[in-house]
C-alpha cells in the first residue's frame, strides 16, 4: 500500500508543482502490513480527486494522509483504508456540496468557464468507493480549501512485507530544513520513529544559528529543502559544509520531481545524495542507508539510493556527450508522453521543462532569456490552444522574443502520412519524428542540434525544404543505425543531400504485427529502465482509465469533436506504451468521428473497452 501511494504521489506531483504547490504525502499511520484489494480502482480515485485539488489550488499545498484503521477480530477480518486530500484551494460553496458527487455537477457557471468544471470525475469516485464497500465525503469552506476523505474495505494478505520499513538511526542527530510546516512534522515523525534525534527549522538563517550553537561534529546528517527562504537549499548545504562545526555532515537535498540531471551539481556542492519531493519513507530510507554507512560499506550500500541521484551522482564513463548545460523545453499536452520523454532524457543525463501547449510554451520561452534560454525544443504538433505549427510560426515571427527566431524545434506527430513533414517544415520546424517515440531517432536528432559543431542555424527554409524535398516518409522501423545522412530524418543543418534509397518508393507505412502488448518496444524505448516503466504503467492505470469512461460516455451521446479529443489522448498514451491492440481501435474512433460515422464508432465501444483491459491485465503483474 506504501509502494502504491508513494509511487502514485511522485507520478502526479510534477503537475502540482507546475502550479507552484507542494504535494505532501504522509503515510505514518499506514504501517507495514500487506493488504489485499484493487490497485486500479484505488489509483483511479487518488487519480480523481488530487487532479481536481491540483486544478483548484493555485497555492499552498496539498496533502495526502493515508491510514488503515484498527478492527476489533484480528486475522482474516476486513481492513479499514482510509485516506484523505486536503488542499489549500479555492473551496466550494455550501449549497454545491450535497450535489457534487452526482453526474456531470458542476460548481457553478464561472468557476466551470475558467476551470472546466469537474465533470464525471467526482460520480465515478463516488461508484468506485462504493464497489470497494466504502464511502467519500467532503468538507469545504469557500476561499479556504477543501478536505475529501474516502474509506475502503481491504483485506488481510498473507504476503510478507518485501520493504522493511525500519532503520535504526538511535545516537544520530538531524537537522531537516523545510519552509512547510507539515512536510517538517511528517518527516521529523518519521525519523523519530527510527530514534533519530530532530531538529527543525524553517530556513537558512535558524539552520545556521543551530549548527553554531552546538559543537562540532553534534549534527550527523543534514536533510534540506531545494527552496527555503533567505538561502537557497544549495547554498545552504555548501555553507554548512564550511562552517567549522558540520564540515562532515552529511548532506541530503530535497528537490522538485522537474529537476532532474542536477546530481552533479549537487555532488560538487558536497550533497551525499538527493531525492524527490513528495518525500516517501522509501526514500529517505534509501538515502539514510547511504549517508549513514560506514566508509569501507560506502560503496556497497550506495545502490540503494533513489533513482534520480543514484545514477548521475556515481561516476559515469558512458555518461551523455550532451553539453551538461542543455535547457530543453518539451512542449506536450499528454502527461504519459511527457513522462516518456523525461524519461528518456534521464536516462541521456538531461532533465526539461515541460509546457503543455504551444500557449504555455511561448510565456515559457520569453521568461527564459539570456544565459537562461532554451537550446532546444520538442514540439508535438496537435495540442488544445495553440497546436505545435502555430507556436512555431509564432516563434520564428519573434513572438517569443528575437533570441528565438532561429532555436532548434523537433516535431513529434502521431502521424506518418504523406505531406506531413512538408506541413512541418512550412511551419518552420527543423525536424520530424513519428510517436510512438523512438530514442534512437530521437537521440540522433538531439545530438545534431544540440551540439555546436554540427548546428548551423543559419540555412534558410528553402535550402532545407531543398536538402529534404525527397527524403523517404518517416514510418517506423525496428533498426535505424547511426548514420549522418539517415533518411528518416529532416535535417536543416547540412547542405549535403543525402543519397536516396530503392528500398522505399511508397509513401505507404510500414505494416506490422500488432500486440496487445509490447512490451519489448515499450523497454526498448526507455532503454530497459526498470524504474522508469514501472512509473509508466502506473501514470496510465492512474490517468486512463478516467479517459475511457468519457470516451465512452462521449460516444453514447455522440460528441464527435470530444469523441476526436478522447480518442487522440488515448491513442498517443497507448502507442508509446506499447498498447497497439488498445491505440488501434482508438486510431478507428478518432477517424469514423472526424468522418461523422456514428455507427461505425458506436460498433467500436465493445472492442474499446475489451482492448483497454487486455492491455490493463498485462500489466498489472509488472505495476503490483
Amino acid at each position: 500500500m506504501c509502494s502504491l501511494l508513494s509511487d502514485f504521489s511522485q507520478s502526479i506531483a510534477i503537475k502540482a508543482q507546475d502550479k507552484g504547490v507542494e504535494l505532501i504525502l504522509d503515510v505514518s499511520n499506514l504501517g507495514n502490513i500487506m493488504v489485499l484489494g484493487d490497485p486500479n480502482r484505488l489509483r483511479q480515485i487518488l487519480t480523481n480527486l488530487v487532479g481536481n485539488a491540483i486544478k483548484f489550488t493555485h497555492q499552498g499545498e496539498i496533502t495526502i494522509r493515508a491510514s488503515l484503521l484498527p478492527t476489533k477480530d484480528k486475522e482474516n477480518s476486513p481492513v479499514q483504508f482510509h485516506c484523505s486530500i486536503t488542499d489549500t484551494g479555492i473551496g466550494i460553496k455550501s449549497n454545491v456540496i450535497e450535489q457534487l458527487f452526482d453526474s456531470f455537477t458542476q460548481l457553478d457557471a464561472s468557476t466551470t468557464r475558467k476551470y472546466g468544471g469537474t465533470g464525471l470525475g467526482l460520480a465515478i469516485v463516488k461508484q468506485l468507493c462504493h464497489l470497494m464497500d466504502g464511502e467519500i465525503s467532503v468538507t469545504s469552506k469557500l476561499g479556504h480549501g477543501s478536505c475529501f476523505e474516502f474509506t475502503l474495505t481491504l483485506q488481510h494478505s498473507n504476503q510478507s512485507q518485501i520493504y522493511r520499513d525500519k532503520i535504526d538511526c538511535s545516537g544520530f542527530s538531524v537537522l531537516i530544513v523545510d519552509a512547510n510546516t507539515t512536510n517538517l512534522e511528517i518527516l521529523d515523525g518519521q525519523l523519530t520513529r527510527w530514534g533519530a534525534k530532530v531538529t527543525k527549522t524553517s530556513n537558512g538563517v535558524d539552520a545556521l544559528n543551530e549548527i553554531e550553537n552546538h559543537p562540532e561534529n553534534y549534527y550527523h546528517v543534514a536533510i534540506l529543502d531545494k527552496e527555503i527562504p533567505c538561502s537557497d537549499g544549495a547554498m545552504l548545504g555548501k555553507n554548512l559544509k564550511c562552517h567549522r562545526n558540520s564540515q562532515n555532515i552529511k548532506l541530503i537535498m530535497m528537490t522538485s520531481m522537474a529537476e532532474r540531471g542536477d546530481g552533479k551539481f549537487f555532488a560538487d556542492l558536497g550533497f551525499d545524495a538527493y531525492f524527490p519531493k513528495p518525500t516517501t519513507p522509501k526514500d529517505l530510507y534509501n538515502a539514510l542507508c547511504v549517508v549513514l554507512a560506514e566508509d569501507e560499506t560506502f560503496t556497497a550500500v550506495f545502490p540503494l539510493i533513489t533513482q534520480h541521484s543514484l545514477h548521475s551522482m556515481l561516476p559515469d564513463d558512458t555518461a551523455s556527450s550532451f553539453p551538461s548545460n542543455s535547457k530543453i523545453l518539451i512542449v506536450e499536452d499528454n502527461r504519459i508522453n511527457q513522462a516518456v520523454l523525461l524519461g528518456i532524457l534521464s536516462n541521456l543525463g538531461l532533465s526539461a521543462d515541460i509546457a503543455s501547449n504551444g500557449k504555455e510554451a511561448l510565456e515559457c520561452l520569453l521568461s527564459a532569456q539570456g544565459e537562461s534560454a532554451y537550446q532546444l525544443l520538442i514540439m508535438d504538433c496537435q495540442m488544445p490552444e495553440m497546436d505545435g505549427y502555430q507556436a512555431t510560426k509564432a516563434i520564428r515571427s519573434a513572438k517569443a522574443g528575437l533570441h528565438y527566431i532561429d532555436v532548434p524545434i523537433i516535431a513529434m506527430t502521431a502521424n506518418a502520412m504523406k505531406g506531413d513533414k512538408e506541413k512541418c517544415l512550412d511551419s518552420g520546424m527543423n525536424d520530424y519524428l513519428t510517436k510512438p517515440i523512438d530514442i534512437k531517432r530521437l537521440t540522433e536528432s538531439m545530438t545534431r542540434w544540440l551540439h555546436p559543431k554540427t548546428n548551423n542555424l543559419n540555412i534558410s527554409k528553402e535550402e532545407s525544404k531543398a536538402a529534404s524535398s525527397h527524403l523517404k516518409p518517416n514510418v517506423q522501423i525496428e533498426s535505424i543505425g547511426n548514420r549522418a545522412d539517415n533518411e528518416d530524418q529532416l535535417s536543416r543543418h547540412s547542405h549535403q543531400q543525402p543519397q536516396k534509397s530503392n528500398a522505399l518508393k511508397s509513401d505507404k507505412p510500414i505494416e506490422k504485427a500488432r500486440l496487445t502488448w509490447d512490451q519489448d518496444g515499450f523497454m526498448k524505448r526507455i532503454s530497459h529502465n526498470e524504474v522508469i516503466g514501472k512509473k509508466l504503467l502506473i501514470l496510465f492505470m492512474d490517468e486512463v482509465p478516467a479517459d475511457i469512461e468519457l470516451l465512452q460516455q462521449a460516444i453514447v451521446h455522440e460528441y464527435s469533436n470530444d469523441i476526436i479529443a478522447l480518442a487522440h489522448k488515448i491513442k498517443g498514451s497507448s502507442r508509446n506504451l506499447g498498447a497497439d491492440d488498445l491505440a488501434d481501435v482508438c486510431s478507428e474512433i478518432e477517424q469514423m468521428a472526424k468522418k461523422k460515422e456514428q455507427v461505425k464508432w458506436t460498433s467500436l465501444r465493445e472492442k474499446l473497452t475489451s482492448n483497454f483491459n487486455q492491455f490493463i491485465m498485462k500489466i498489472e503483474k509488472h505495476v503490483n
